[in-house]
């Protein structure tokens, strides 16, 4: 198993030399005794403690014996491999162990038997217990502690619950090293949050080896402060259009605006309005077309920050969009010996907005003379003009403008003083 954490001995001081038990010879003699355990060449130790991937290290066992027979090495009740290197009696002997996959939470005796004898270094191989991790919380941004949204740049103090903690313990977020790590008990610790970005997964390590979890952190940029609503919006209606006027002191990440019509109930498609390079002018409009005469539509103007969309203003007052109306029909000319009277019938359409009264134009020689201006109530008019030969046309007007005008009139001859 691949190591992830640096292996460290931890030496007991006993104060006296401490060794294995062992057989005795007839003459008194200890023949198999134990000095040492060590791990992967650290310095010789009565007690290893186990802080890389448990399973997998090599143990170094030292001791003295005058037997020859080979030698076995035992980990708590898991023997392990030992090829002996004696080379005749009473040697020194540094014998190498691969360790097998230990339980964690125990210290485990190392027992040695050669010949018929076994010596004994008790509670010489520690094992951790390995550390769970069941929720990370402390996301600066969430009220409720979440970590659904971490800020993108880290920084933030993180707070890691689980079980069997140590001073050993490390903590990743997305592959990154959870900075500062404390560890406030054996069910909690701290951490400063890595820099990131998207949904990232939480490991721990220990001593006892990685440990993966199901648990992520989902990293967000930091929200950015509204863009302010435009004021002063203003509507002037056209013929299926509108020009919407708005003044707003910009947010200096807008780069556009945009303009919602709404009518009878429905939002429109926005129009766009996009900032030239050298920012918003004091005062902005665009025209809205494709807008349904005779119906009143409101508006409302929000700035645009690439994908954002800001604060929207207040709607408008309803206006109307509306075209000219249609031309008047059935212009006719009654003559009597003291006036002259001129009839027609109103327009077909009014083009969306009421009319406000006709216009009757009199040509004489060809020649445009000034109009007369004749109420909406009222469907003819005697005119007084001087003496001549005159053609007559009406136009209807309404808030849009003057229409067409209607068919010319049949030549009539005006005397003067008879009008």
């Amino acid at each position: 198993m691949r190591r992830i954490v640096s292996a460290f001995v931890g030496v007991l001081v006993c104060g006296f030399a401490l060794f294995g038990s062992g057989a005795v010879s007839a003459a008194g003699a200890t023949t198999l005794a134990l000095a040492s355990v060590s791990l992967d060449g650290n310095a010789p130790a009565n007690v290893v403690f186990l802080t890389g991937d448990w399973g997998g290290d090599v143990l170094r066992v030292q001791g003295t014996t005058d037997a020859t027979s080979p030698l076995t090495v035992t980990v708590g009740s898991q023997p392990c491999a030992a090829p002996p290197t004696l080379t005749g009696s009473a040697a020194d002997f540094d014998v190498a162990c691969v360790l097998p996959v230990l339980p964690t939470g125990q210290a485990l005796d190392v027992t040695v038997s050669m010949g018929g004898q076994t010596a004994t270094l008790p509670n010489a191989v520690v094992v951790p217990r390995q550390p769970t991790v069941s929720s990370v919380s402390g996301c600066a941004d969430n009220a409720d502690g979440s970590t659904s949204l971490c800020p993108a740049a880290g920084g933030v103090s993180l707070t890691l619950t689980g079980t069997n903690f140590a001073n050993d313990l490390v903590a990743l977020v997305g592959g990154q090293v959870c900075a500062n790590l404390a560890v406030t008990s054996t069910t909690t610790a701290t951490c400063i949050l890595p820099s990131g970005s998207g949904a990232q997964p939480v490991t721990i390590a220990s001593g006892v080896g990685v440990v993966l979890t199901t648990l992520t952190i989902s990293y967000a940029a930091p929200p950015l402060p509204p863009l302010p609503a435009p004021a002063n919006v203003t509507a002037v209606p056209g013929d299926g259009t509108a020009t919407v006027t708005w003044s707003t002191a910009a947010a200096p990440t807008a780069t556009a605006f945009q303009v919602t019509p709404s009518a009878g109930g429905a939002t429109m498609p926005p129009v766009t309005f996009s900032l030239p390079d050298s920012g918003a002018p004091a005062t902005m409009s665009v025209k809205v077309a494709g807008l349904a005469d005779g119906v009143p539509v409101t508006f409302t103007v929000a700035a645009v920050s690439g994908s954002r969309v800001g604060t929207e203003s207040a709607a408008t007052a309803p206006v109307v969009p509306s075209a000219p109306p249609s031309a008047p029909v059935g212009l006719t000319i009654r003559q009597a010996l003291s006036h002259l009277t001129l009839s027609w019938t109103a327009p077909g359409s009014n083009g969306g907005s009421a009319l406000t009264g006709y216009t009757v134009t009199p040509y004489r020689d060809g020649v445009a003379q000034p109009a007369i201006t004749v109420p909406t109530s009222a469907t003819s008019v005697q005119p007084k003009l001087p003496t001549g030969i005159y053609v007559f046309v009406v136009s209807a007007v309404n808030a849009a403008g003057t229409g067409p005008a209607s068919a010319p009139s049949v030549p009539v001859l005006v005397v003067g003083g008879l009008g």
